[in-house]
């Protein structure tokens, strides 16, 4: 560790002494300005230092430091002389760990946005040529696999497929367990096709790892590369001319490409789908190709067939099976490359149930990913994964402070005479889930999509939709995960009004509560005074996630609503 690392740590150290020593003491009076000042600085400082130079610091004293400064930051943010009890009472302890948590998160989050503006102009990796006028082209074994698709999806991507610009590769169309009518029919298709495409019919259902393991066993015996595509991708004919030229560099295991989505402008509520998705694909491939992130979601994948063998094959028991094998490449220590550029367009999907349940697949699939393999990972491979899963985590803390906040604002309006609200510097902490969420989802739509205006809005409307969602993986994580299953058909026919809005029952539920809460206590607060009026701009925060996914379900319900709305203008 360098001098530099030492100093910051040491200089936490000193902040953490001086606001315990401020707080049990009764004689001495701190400048608390000063306290909270130097320890919100430090706290950021210690997490964007290490940032700036992670590959050369242990990841060991990073986690020190910041732990050591997001605490002196708690603890004088808490102990400020507030009206409230005082530091060693029950509630004061539990303001105390709430700061913690929520000047954790900020630093984080803020170390984040730090690392996106210095990477900013930083270009994606172009594909290079092959070397010898493409001389040597290793034989490409392309698996797509099926669950209850509709045959015009299959169709669309096996013809994509027999358009590939490259001489030497096999299709393998897996089925994980469908209808037997559906099964003749693929089976002619890839008859039509030709000798390449194979149709592997599956006894029973099965989850996407076990069907994909199953293709890995059954490929040619010549095969050096495995190449994923999902039902529904039309894929690019140079697609396997760019990216098996990848694999020139030994120590690439995985290379993943970019994905466009061809239905984007059918509606209003497939635009917002698209705004969504771009900023967590695009921006969360970026951040896989530039610092080994794990979670990302991606349709379109190639890994060397030696690195899938060593590493065991895919995860049969895992949600996301393609996140798993990517965990396990960059262990062993593979390169992992992603090529912005879109080698295949696919489907949104269709309706508003789907849309939910992927999302809870992913976050589910995520969480999981971490809790089975957090024992095996180095130190800073588990810190770049629960960092993707802190977005998460803080919709979990939105929803509790939105049922906290409830409770206590009919406590209030029951007893206004008793009762006060929260002090304001920490009604304005607790804004900060809400409002960290709203500029994060703006931060990266505006900087690593580069999205338009609107594109960025809907975005940003669709991540706060999703955080009821989030909060119900963070639940159902807590218990032992089932196992994953097949994957769900999302491209089935649009749902009604009426059962999109029954779907989000819950969400629109907490949402008038919300809103009456804030009706009982604007009759009866006084706006005079600042704490009320904090209180009242919190609950009306808290209202917005839940208003977000009302206007998705109305949206998916109107699919007459025109995607121009939001595609309009797009950079």
């Amino acid at each position: 560790m360098d001098r530099a690392a030492n100093r910051t740590i040491l200089l936490s150290g000193i902040i953490v002494v001086l606001n315990w020593y401020a707080v049990l003491s009764h004689d001495l009076t701190p400048d608390w300005p000063m306290l909270i000042g130097c320890s919100l600085v430090t706290g950021f400082l210690v997490l964007v230092f290490p940032a700036n130079r992670h590959h050369h610091i242990p990841a060991g004293a990073v986690h020190l430091s910041a732990l050591m400064a997001a605490a002196a930051a708690a603890t004088s943010l808490h102990a400020a002389p507030l009206s409230w009890p005082v530091v060693g009472a029950p509630l004061g302890l539990g303001l105390a760990a709430l700061a913690l948590a929520v000047y954790a998160g900020v630093c984080l989050i803020a170390t984040g946005m730090f690392m996106d503006w210095r990477d900013r102009q930083r270009s994606m990796r172009k594909p290079p040529l092959m070397p010898g006028g493409m001389a040597h082209q290793p034989f490409v074994s392309v698996h797509v696999p099926l669950h209850r698709a509709p045959m015009e999806h299959v169709r669309d991507t096996l013809e994509s497929l027999a358009q590939l610009h490259w001489r030497h590769y096999e299709v393998l169309v897996i089925e994980q367990g469908g209808k037997p009518g559906e099964h003749a029919a693929i089976a002619e298709l890839c008859a039509r096709l030709g000798p390449r495409f194979r149709f592997l019919q599956a006894e029973h259902a099965e989850a996407r790892g076990a069907a994909l393991n199953r293709a890995r066993k059954a490929c040619d015996p010549e095969t050096e590369i495995i190449a994923v595509v999902h039902a529904g991708t039309r894929v690019n004919p140079r697609m396997l001319h760019d990216l098996v030229s990848q694999f020139q560099a030994k120590g690439v295991g995985i290379v993943h490409a970019g994905l466009s989505f061809r239905d984007g402008g059918k509606s209003l509520f497939k635009a917002i789908c698209e705004a969504d998705y771009r900023s967590l694909l695009f921006a969360g491939m970026r951040r896989c190709d530039r610092a080994d992130a794990i979670i990302h979601h991606a349709k379109l994948a190639l890994v060397r067939r030696e690195t899938l063998d060593r590493l065991g094959g895919w995860d049969e028991q895992a949600w996301l099976e393609d996140a798993a094998l990517d965990l396990l490449a960059v262990e062993h220590g593979y390169e992992i490359v992603y090529l912005a550029t879109p080698y295949g367009s696919t489907l949104l999907p269709e309706r508003f149930a789907d849309y939910r349940q992927q999302r809870f697949r992913w976050i589910l699939g995520a969480i999981d990913l971490f809790r089975r393999h957090a024992a095996t990972l180095t130190v800073g491979m588990r810190a770049r994964l629960l960092g993707s899963l802190l977005p998460w985590m803080n919709d979990g803390l939105i929803v509790a402070l939105s049922i906290a906040g409830i409770l206590w604002s009919l406590a209030l309006a029951s007893f206004p005479e008793g009762l006060a609200p929260p002090p304001l510097a920490l009604t304005a902490l607790l804004m900060l889930p809400v409002l960290l969420k709203m500029a994060r989802s703006m931060h990266h739509m505006r900087s690593r999509v580069e999205a338009s205006f609107r594109q960025s809005l809907a975005a940003t409307l669709a991540d706060l939709a999703m955080t009821q969602v989030g909060a119900m993986a963070l639940i159902a994580s807590s218990r032992t995960c089932p196992s994953p299953g097949a994957s769900p058909d999302v491209h089935g026919p649009a749902e009604k009004l009426e059962r999109n809005l029954l779907l989000a029952g819950r969400e629109i539920l907490l949402m008038l509560l919300l809103i009456l809460c804030i009706t009982l206590l604007t009759l009866h607060a006084p706006m005079q005074d600042w704490r009320w009026v904090g209180w009242l701009v919190l609950l009306g925060l808290l209202c917005l996630p839940y208003g977000c996914m009302l206007l998705m379900a109305i949206a998916a319900g109107l699919p007459f609503l025109p995607a121009s709305w939001v595609r309009n203008g797009i950079s």
